[in-house]
């Protein structure tokens, strides 16, 4: 038989082309069967015999119609075949051929004798397993004798290669005198400070600094009197900018008390005086900060005084002294602080 999807020669009673796959369950040829059975008992009865071997029944003939063509018809139907042939054998002659030509398929038609994996399941077969079990405890295997050197212990260790000198040890070398006696001069005379004694120290540096701000407050409200208004342009600036720079100073000291520890409250009314001090001083301050910079701002300050002089004159008693300073130099030395008991 030939294979209708490839042209393929083969055999009768395929259902599958081995060649191409393609399905021939509609395309084969089914055997006629030979043989008949008894209409009685449902024996199968031998070709040939006319009664049934089982029960004895007779079975009847086969019949084979004779075909009703006539023989005029069965000559035509012969030559027509001749001619047939006649014209195959010269077609081949000639090198021409009408059979299809035979198409092989990628797919093989068997698979092969062997395969890494198994055509059942597709697990790997027992070999391929070991191969690669082995391959991979070698691996392992090796790089954990590389890491761990076990036919070297000493190769990672941590420990000293060269033993320590131990013929001085536990000699102290030569002394003179012990640590205990050395405790000498100013390491000696330290001591721990309380903290009324912290308190102490800081409210005595601001009671000298206040001392040093009357002072310079003297001389800038002397300078502005006498610069104040016959001065230079240039020299009426740089009073003021002495005297801005005079009044930051003053207010980071007037922070600094706010800063001092009173958590004992020996030196809470100190405190307290020091903030007033301190305030009666930095008015003082401001009004000769206001009577410089009326100063410095004029071009012509000449014949300007009652201006430039009123924030001074404003506060200023009988006696012609700033009445700010009248009383920072009342209370001043009443206020200093007293060192605490031993």
């Amino acid at each position: 038989m030939i294979c209708p999807h490839c042209g393929s020669h083969i055999s009768d009673d395929v259902l599958r082309c081995p060649a191409c796959h393609g399905d021939l369950g509609m395309t084969t040829r089914l055997p006629r069967l030979e043989q008949s059975w008894c209409a009685n008992c449902g024996a199968l009865v031998p070709l040939g015999a006319d009664r049934c071997s089982a029960c004895g029944t007779l079975v009847p003939a086969k019949f084979h119609p004779q075909s009703n063509i006539s023989t005029t018809t069965k000559e035509i139907l012969k030559k027509a075949e001749e001619e047939r042939k006649a014209r195959e054998e010269k077609s081949l002659e000639e090198g021409e051929t009408h059979a299809m030509p035979r198409i092989e398929s990628a797919v093989p038609a068997n698979p092969e004798a062997y395969g890494p994996l198994n055509k059942h399941d597709n697990f790997p077969r027992a070999r391929v397993a070991l191969v690669a079990a082995l391959a991979s405890l070698l691996v392992v295997g090796g790089t954990v004798l590389y890491i761990t050197h076990p036919w070297n212990a000493e190769a990672f260790a941590t420990k000293a290669k060269v033993p320590a000198d131990m013929s001085m040890a536990g000699f102290p070398g030569k002394k003179n005198e012990l640590s205990q006696d050395k405790a000498s001069g100013s390491d000696a005379e330290k001591k721990v400070l309380s903290a009324d004694e912290l308190t102490y120290q800081k409210l005595m540096a601001v009671y000298e600094q206040y001392n040093s701000y009357e002072e310079e407050l003297e001389k800038s409200e002397s300078l502005l009197k006498e610069k104040g208004t016959m001065g230079s342009a240039d020299e009426r600036k740089a009073g003021h900018d002495s005297q801005e720079e005079l009044a930051i100073r003053l207010d980071n000291t007037l922070k600094s008390v706010d800063e001092i520890d009173i958590t004992t409250g020996t030196y809470a009314q100190d405190v307290s005086n020091f903030k007033t001090l301190g305030s009666w001083l930095r008015n003082w301050s401001d009004d000769l900060r206001t009577c410089w910079k009326k100063s410095a701002e004029l071009d012509n300050a000449k014949d300007r005084g009652d201006e430039i002089f009123a924030a001074i004159n404003e506060h200023t008693d009988s006696s012609g002294k700033n009445t700010f300073r009248s009383h920072f130099d009342s209370n001043y030395s009443a206020w200093k602080p007293t060192k605490p008991a031993q």
